[in-house]
């Protein structure tokens, strides 16, 4: 959570819809990024954030490239070693 979450609170009634939040924060937002503070950066993280780890994108992707290859030959009835 950044100052903008901890301030607003992750939902608001006092918030305008989505998109329409976004729009009314950029000044706000880009002020603070020219300075380097992502205090009003927008973190769109979803019910999935939990799952994250810190870890090289090389790590990631070679794991998303060994599951892809895993299930491409499960689904053709081949084995790995085939």
């Amino acid at each position: 959570a950044n100052r903008l979450v901890r301030e607003q609170g992750p939902l608001s009634d006092k918030v305008p819809a989505f998109p329409l939040a976004t729009r009314e924060l950029a000044p706000l937002r880009a002020a603070a990024q020219e300075k380097g503070d992502g205090s009003f950066t927008a973190l769109w993280s979803g019910q999935a954030a939990g799952l994250a780890v810190s870890k090289p994108a090389a790590d990631i992707l070679n794991a998303l490239a060994d599951d892809a290859l895993a299930l491409m030959h499960s689904l053709s009835g081949k084995t790995r070693s085939d």
